[in-house]
């Protein structure tokens, strides 16, 4: 098991306090243990949740096989977080961080950062899209006093050219929480997962991406009879998997705060 590099800009009491940096090892006997670290997760809630999580991706019926293929070679880590409180997302910062840097020596070519929270009260996917967007407006704003915008990706979410950056890093959000339209983003605990654009720039190059996508779609049908209405070509549409129209607004402003400390790209 790979250890993340010691050095992290988040490490106010906080930030350690409420981190969740976990890891899987199958057994006998299955080991859930924090990464960075290597130390048993007590957390019992954790594990479940954790659990939860495994199970839906590697069920026969979950449509996204990059998400399978991630599970399948424990190419991913995951957070609990209470809430969208600002020591919650301290503890998801640094945990975002450590994922930035450990992915760097993750040797399968898909990985994905999963944080999930134990109570938002939602009512509606308005509600969940209110929340996703809360949380990643929160992530600039830590994100803005370190770190530059990927070089490589739009900071206006109104564009098709537009990717989430954190330490520097671009990622593909997907919003996944119990009162989802579709099937394949419904799960009980409201769940950000966090996948580095880079390696859909590599299925791109490697002329794999439409195959894939293609084999992703018709698995979605076979679940639930139509194709996902929120795939659109501006990108900050789809995060929360709620159906938007030509109107829609993205609840987001990037925060650019002059020179960041750090300004390198990964």
């Amino acid at each position: 098991m790979a250890h993340v590099q010691a050095f992290n800009p988040y490490h106010s009491e906080d930030a350690i306090k409420n981190s969740c940096y976990m890891t899987f090892e199958p057994g006998p006997p299955v080991r859930h243990v924090m990464a960075d670290t290597g130390r048993q997760c007590k957390d019992k809630l954790a594990i479940h949740v954790h659990s939860q999580f495994r199970s839906m991706v590697s069920s026969a019926a979950f449509p996204c096989i990059v998400g399978k293929s991630v599970i399948a070679k424990n190419s991913y880590r995951f957070g609990l977080y209470h809430d969208a409180s600002a020591e919650s997302l301290e503890g998801l910062s640094r945990d975002l961080f450590s994922f930035v840097i450990e992915q760097q020596t993750m040797t399968h070519e898909f990985s994905s950062f999963v944080a999930s929270f134990r109570s938002p009260k939602l009512r509606n996917e308005k509600d969940f899209e209110k929340f996703l967007w809360n949380i990643l407006q929160e992530l600039n704003v830590r994100d803005s006093e370190y770190f530059s915008w990927n070089h490589e990706a739009s900071n206006d979410p109104t564009t098709s050219g537009f990717a989430f950056s954190f330490a520097s890093r671009s990622f593909f959000v997907i919003g996944l929480h119990a009162l989802s339209s579709r099937v394949s983003r419904t799960f009980p605990y409201a769940t950000l997962v966090f996948n580095s654009h880079e390696q859909f720039v590599r299925l791109q190059d490697s002329e794999r991406f439409d195959k894939i996508q293609q084999v992703i779609r018709h698995a979605d049908v076979d679940l639930q009879g139509d194709i996902n209405p929120s795939l659109t070509n501006v990108e900050a549409a789809q995060y929360s998997g709620r159906q938007v129209g030509k109107k829609w607004k993205c609840p987001f402003k990037a925060l650019m705060n002059g020179e960041p400390l750090f300004s390198w790209d990964f």
